[in-house]
């Protein structure tokens, strides 16, 4: 949308071919509702594990999609983060969320991280970028800053919170 103009600012990867000032990195955990099957393993779960569960995928939808599910037999793709995480806390399947976004449902007992073998996280940078850099419009530029603004403050709450 960004490159047809039907957008002044956009939010998103490199990936998703966002390129611009950087605003934050996402971390991603591998999650299951508690009761799933892959928490009553007593052990570390493996990818070979994984295999044999369906995993839960958010629809890619920009112009450059990555075909991701290489070895991902059992999947279901859902069109947003809200349906996917719902999907989760049902049990329906495994999904790697963003942390911050489910840190409802981690307190609440509803998702838990999966204990993976080895490091299972991801992460991904988030940029921020107007359709114009250079003349942006007013409402955008400010938009913008604010949104900037915003991520600086959780940002920095969040790593005052992992310090203590």
């Amino acid at each position: 949308m960004l490159q047809e103009g039907r957008v002044d600012l956009a939010i998103g990867s490199s990936d998703a071919g966002v390129q611009g000032a950087e605003l934050m990195t996402v971390r991603f955990v591998p999650m299951a509702h508690p009761a799933h099957a892959l928490h009553q393993l007593g052990r570390k779960v493996t990818a070979r594990d994984l295999r044999r569960h369906r995993r839960i995928l958010l629809r890619d939808t920009s112009l450059q999609r990555k075909s991701d599910v290489k070895g991902i037999e059992l999947r279901w793709t859902v069109s947003d983060k809200a349906t996917s995480i719902r999907a989760v806390s049902m049990g329906l399947g495994v999904a790697w969320m963003p942390e911050d976004t489910i840190a409802k449902e981690l307190a609440e007992g509803v998702l838990k991280v999966l204990p993976m073998e080895g490091d299972a996280a991801r992460s991904a940078i988030l940029y921020l970028t107007h359709a114009d850099p250079e003349y942006p419009g007013r409402d955008a530029l400010r938009l913008g800053e604010i949104i900037r603004s915003r991520v600086a403050e959780r940002c920095a709450r969040e790593r005052k919170r992992r310090a203590k």
